[in-house]
């Protein structure tokens, strides 16, 4: 079986490159072959499936249901991908998010969330977008009043 590395080359570079030593939060995606290459230095990475995050309740190395009833008694009801999001950010740092195509919409929404609710914050954060399209899209208009700095 011959594999596609094109992403990992990519991805890695960029990677090694501009975002070393940060902490890299990876939302996986089927649908792209991608692993980190050595060459792409980083102090560690969190792997989040945003598909299977229901499919792997209970097996987290933190506890997400004491975050859960933390955000629950303060009247917040959120969605896992946002506590998993939080706790990512919180018990982690991390600051470079690399989101792969269908899952940039739901990302933006949750990282929006996330980025509120967290007791961390950080200055340095970086965004690595991966979306193959064929057909001409409308431009994500909620993401650039999201990420608007320029006002």
């Amino acid at each position: 079986m011959l594999i596609d590395l094109s992403w990992s080359l990519v991805l890695s570079a960029i990677i090694g490159t501009y975002l070393n030593e940060s902490t890299i939060c990876i939302f996986w995606n089927d649908k792209f072959e991608f692993q980190l290459l050595h060459n792409a230095k980083y102090i560690s990475y969190v792997g989040i499936n945003i598909d299977r995050l229901n499919a792997n309740r209970g097996r987290y190395i933190v506890d997400t249901g004491l975050k859960k009833k933390e955000l629950q008694d303060k009247h917040l009801f959120l969605d896992d991908l946002v506590i998993k999001l939080i706790l990512s950010i919180e018990v982690t740092h991390c600051e470079t998010f690399v989101v792969f195509d269908k899952d940039i919409d739901r990302f933006v929404d949750a990282f929006t969330k996330a980025s509120v609710y967290s007791i961390w914050r950080s200055l340095h954060n970086k965004f690595i977008f991966a979306h193959i399209t064929n057909e001409l899209q409308e431009p994500r208009n909620h993401f650039f009043e999201v990420f608007n700095f320029a006002h």
